[in-house]
């Protein structure tokens, strides 16, 4: 179905597709995935809200990697969110040190 939504070029239903996938998947497949829906949001939907939240669903299923945290936070500044990333870093350095 992916190859078939991808051809037709229906970003919609790319990432409605792609949704039933991560909903199948656990942990960094999960995560995986849910940055491709969300690198694909802003582009084809023009949707920076939605592209934020798959972001930050994968950094809830795999929170230390950093190729996740990258995308987030390269999301949030093009949002203009860089308040948010500021609070989100802070946190995630927080959690990382132990306190």
């Amino acid at each position: 179905m992916e190859r078939i939504d991808r051809a037709s070029g229906r970003a919609d239903r790319l990432l409605e597709t792609l949704g039933y996938r991560a909903a199948l998947l656990e942990g960094s497949a999960r995560a995986h995935t849910l940055v491709r829906m969300g690198a694909l949001t802003p582009e084809a939907l023009k949707d920076a809200d939605r592209a934020l939240g798959y972001f930050s669903q994968a950094r809830e299923h795999a929170p230390d990697d950093d190729a996740v945290l990258d995308r987030l936070s390269e999301c949030m500044v093009g949002a203009g969110k860089t308040r948010e990333l500021v609070v989100l870093m802070g946190v995630g350095k927080a959690a990382h040190s132990g306190a």
